[in-house]
């Protein structure tokens, strides 16, 4: 695993820029870190979920994050993998993720 992914990376991501990334970006990255969790979720199902929200917290990638629009590689890459991975997404994750979204985003 990348040293840049871990739980508070992901947190701190989500927390500090969660407005800026958008509603939908983090309440998909959020449907990938609760599928990560799921023990009978499939490992090639963890990989692109794990590799997704690496490339979340990694500040440079394809379009900088620093940059206006920074965030729009690392939402486009999560809904892709979300739409590979649809069949893994449980109604529990959906709810979880459901959750946590606004705590996350809205209140910032």
């Amino acid at each position: 695993m990348n040293a840049n992914f871990n739980e508070d990376s992901f947190w701190n991501i989500v927390r500090q820029y969660g407005k800026k990334i958008g509603y939908d970006a983090v309440y998909g990255a959020l449907q990938l870190f609760y599928v990560i969790a799921l023990q009978d979720t499939p490992a090639w199902v963890k990989s692109l979920a794990i590799g997704a929200l690496a490339y979340l917290v990694m500040p440079i990638d394809a379009i900088p994050d620093f940059l206006p629009g920074g965030y729009v590689d690392d939402a486009a890459l999560i809904a892709s993998v979300l739409g590979t991975i649809a069949a893994y997404i449980s109604n529990d994750v959906r709810n979880s993720a459901n959750a946590s979204t606004p705590n996350s985003v809205i209140t910032l």
